[in-house]
């Protein structure tokens, strides 16, 4: 392969990401990694948590093994011995019990001898003197039923003692109050099984008096648009309220709207109402609004038609309806919370975040994506809270309006408009960027990632991807058999920055000419949006779409793989994207060797047994990078690859002055 071969140039890049420690080795046989073994962290299957490995029950010295996918699981290798820690985080994992992102975080744990991790093996980890059959007999259920995945066995009412217990990890509490509201909990559970309760919508509400007494009532389940919108009191629908969050459109007020076997009323009308996967559509009204935060009392949704990223209320009560008042001050001493509205008077939101941290007399505030702070005065004037900014058409004057622990509405009498508070930095940035799909710094955004082309779209290219990574870098890849005029296959790669719907782009390394972005370097940027149904669609200025994009899957083998620790000032570059129909892209450059730099296009299937993969190359634009050494198989050359977690191995075995040479290295999931 030359100066970029697998050898010479991909494992000094990976090892340069990883430190000179790496586990990187050499011999002249192939490495037998041990086969994985695959948990399932769950109360609700739980993606996104960030799993590891301990030493000790106290969850210490713990080695990072990556993060589960969307059904909950990941492969830990099966000789890693010690204790599982599963870190479930406010605003990055997710929950399948409930819409959009968990919104507090908490800790599970187990064994490596049981492949599930949930609230009980939690508390038979971290408590010494409690087992699972210990638990077990104390709560009054079997042993089998707390180790089971009792979401995979319809298990109901197993389920809904673990989202119970849950709400008690999440809160910190003591394994004495956790045992204890388990307890009470599954006693409640059983009297409704004995009247014939439909668990799976059921939810129970507790409350642990000052003296330990627990009290358990029955709630409804409510999870996901449906289950919110189609409630009923009485054997009525329930009366709900529609407001618009957005500065613009303060005018229109609160809706009371009603939904009830695809019947929506809104004051006189009705409607028509569809919904599909927690998104709400009105055929009448061409309007679809897609659901990322749903509780009992308060829901959050964001416009995908006319009026795209208007953020949306649906609330048990009229936000017009007056603002409440704080008859003191004194809770807002060391009360810290994230303040999300919208600055703009025009129908495009341009949403704020800034955390507020109040102390006696003044609050802190630092503005996301602004490194000054300010300090400032406030008081508590007519029962709000009002902050005096040095210039005073800036004040904020704030009253609570709705509650439901989690997310808070205020109401600013100086504009006139709303906002949304939350306590968890991570559920703040989730909210910003559901809303408006910006940026937060040192935040992931959901416009990070591998993208290709939307299958259902007319585009012709056999490959069009876009890269776009962690460290403010993309990468652009498009093959073509029949390319049009001045169209060139290959690869761009440079840097990116979203500014509100604008993404700009400068270049680093061209191959494709004119294709690509390199027509928007230094500009003032290409105009895009990122729909509410998961969709990047590019448009023209005027605001057509006119190339819509889908997130290529990640999980496995499939997805994109490249070095770790990137940082936007790398001057070298490699990546592996691998896809479900087999095929796969190669991304290389190498400063000292432009002409071997570039995009590999071809297919590659590995044996199940052995991990060796077989290669077939489609288009080569990188010389003989990549993995055209491996492409014949009858030589002694030979790759293998090996995915544990969010870490792929790959063992190659490769000519170097005539010899053959094994060597392994890793690549981190992108």
């Amino acid at each position: 392969m030359k100066k970029l071969s697998i050898l010479a140039v991909s494992v000094s890049l990976a090892l340069a990401g990883c430190g000179s420690d790496s586990d990187s080795s050499s011999s002249s046989e192939v490495e037998s990694g041990s086969q994985p073994k695959t948990f399932t962290v769950f109360d609700g299957y739980i993606e996104n948590a960030l799993v590891s490995v301990c030493e000790t029950e106290a969850l210490i010295n713990c080695e990072e093994i990556g993060n589960t996918d969307v059904n909950g699981d990941i492969d830990i290798p099966s000789d890693k011995v010690g204790f599982i820690k599963a870190e479930v985080i406010a605003g990055v994992s997710k929950d399948s019990d409930s819409t959009g992102f968990v919104t507090s975080g908490y800790t599970m744990a187990g064994d490596v001898d049981t492949p599930v991790v949930n609230p009980f093996t939690t508390i038979a980890t971290l408590d010494p003197t409690i087992s699972l059959d210990t638990l077990a007999a104390e709560i009054g259920v079997s042993t089998e039923a707390l180790a089971s995945d009792y979401i995979e066995s319809n298990d109901s009412g197993t389920h809904l003692l673990a989202r119970t217990v849950t709400k008690k990890l999440a809160e910190n509490s003591s394994t004495t109050e956790i045992v204890a509201v388990a307890k009470a909990a599954q006693g409640k559970i059983e009297e409704l099984e004995n009247e014939g309760a439909d668990l799976s919508e059921v939810d129970l509400t507790v409350d642990v008096a000052e003296d330990g007494t627990v009290t358990v009532e029955e709630a409804e389940f409510v999870s996901d648009a449906r289950s919110f919108l189609e409630r009923t009191v009485d054997g009525k629908p329930l009366q709900l309220y529609l407001t618009s969050l957005d500065l613009h459109y303060k005018s229109e007020g609160s809706s009371p709207t009603t939904f009830s076997n695809g019947s929506m009323t809104e004051g006189d009308e009705v409607f028509t109402y569809t919904i599909e996967e927690n998104s709400l559509t009105v055929a009448e009204e061409n309007f679809t609004t897609h659901f990322f935060y749903i509780s009992p009392e308060l829901a959050l949704s964001v416009a995908d038609s006319d009026n795209l990223n208007e953020l949306y209320a649906h609330t048990t009560s009229a936000l017009d309806a007056g603002p409440g008042k704080w008859e003191d001050s004194a809770w807002l001493d060391g009360f810290t919370t994230y303040f999300i509205a919208d600055d703009s008077d025009t129908p495009d939101a341009d949403a704020v975040m800034a955390k507020f941290e109040f102390g006696a007399e003044n609050v802190v505030i630092s503005e996301v994506g602004v490194e000054e702070t300010q300090t400032l005065p406030y008081s508590l004037v007519d029962g709000g809270i009002l902050i005096d900014f040095p210039e005073s058409d800036n004040d904020l004057h704030l009253y609570p309006l709705v509650s439901d622990g989690t997310v808070d509405i205020w109401f600013d009498a100086v504009k006139e408009s709303y906002s949304v508070q939350v306590s968890e930095e991570g559920l703040a940035t989730s909210i910003l960027a559901d809303w408006v799909g910006q940026d937060v710094v040192g935040q992931t955004m959901p416009f990070q990632g591998t993208w290709v082309i939307d299958p259902q779209s007319n585009n012709e290219n056999e490959v069009l991807m876009f890269n776009f990574l962690s460290n403010g870098q993309y990468v652009h890849t498009e093959f073509d058999v029949e390319r049009a005029d001045n169209e060139v296959s290959g690869m761009e790669w440079g840097t990116y920055d979203i500014d509100g719907g604008l993404l700009k782009v400068s270049g680093i390394y061209d191959q494709n000419g004119e294709t690509g972005l390199s027509d928007f370097y230094g500009g003032e940027g290409l105009q895009f949006s990122l729909r509410q149904d998961g969709k990047w669609v590019i448009k023209t200025p005027d605001d057509v779409e006119i190339t819509t994009f889908v997130k290529a899957e990640s999980n496995g083998l499939y997805g994109t793989w490249g070095n770790k620790n990137l940082t936007v000032h790398d001057e070298d570059m490699m990546l592996f994207t691998f896809f479900p129909d087999g095929s796969y892209i190669h991304n290389e450059v190498y400063q000292d060797s432009l002409d071997e730099s570039g995009a590999e296009w071809g297919t590659i299937s590995i044996d199940p047994a052995t991990n060796r993969a077989t290669v077939s190359i489609i288009e080569d634009r990188n010389g003989s990078s990549g993995l055209t050494d491996f492409e014949a198989g009858d030589d002694g050359q030979e790759i293998y690859f090996e995915v544990s977690g969010d870490t792929l191995t790959l063992t190659v075995t490769e000519f170097q002055d005539g010899e053959l040479v094994t060597e392994s290295f890793e690549l981190y999931r992108q």
